[in-house]
């Protein structure tokens, strides 16, 4: 019986092990990302502790293999950014780009999220050296269906 138990605890912490969980919050707090790796890579967005998207599964299939599937961050870093850029081809003459950013790292690629106060982004970066070429195949986003009926919650707004 003891074996038993030895054994059960030992993979539940290997499984607990496996899979990390990560946080970046806008800088005015009301938006955050939860973003969880293990077997699949998957990302929840709230909005004042409602749920806005959960558990978002993302990858990219590339000439390089699969990023996203079977991923464990081997090193984290988190940075803030607060400037003004000019804007020579937009509405206003100055943008303000102000976020919070929390990069993933795994083997062969990271994974970069940013909160800003009104959206929340990512987006998948690799470099094999120079001179190699990275053929993106396709890059998947699937969300948890809505229920039937559901108000749809809208996303982006329009500048």
């Amino acid at each position: 019986m003891k074996k038993i138990m030895v054994f059960a605890l030992s993979a539940l912490s290997a499984l607990c092990a496996w899979a990390g969980s990560y946080e970046v919050k806008s800088p005015d707090g009301a938006l955050s990302a939860k973003i969880s790796d293990g077997e699949s890579l998957k990302f929840s967005v709230f909005k004042d502790g409602s749920p806005l998207l959960e558990n978002c599964e993302i990858s990219m299939s590339t000439s390089k293999g699969v990023f996203g599937k079977n991923a464990r961050a081997s090193e984290t870093e988190k940075s803030s950014k607060k400037e003004v850029l000019d804007a020579k081809f937009f509405i206003k003459s100055k943008v303000e780009n102000n976020y919070n950013e929390l990069v993933l790292r795994f083997k062969r690629y990271s994974v970069v999220f940013r909160a800003y106060n009104d959206a929340v982004c990512y987006r998948f970066m690799a470099g094999f050296g120079k001179g190699e070429t990275l053929i993106v195949n396709s890059e998947t986003l699937r969300r948890r269906s809505q229920r039937r009926g559901a108000p749809v919650r809208r996303l982006a707004h329009p500048v």
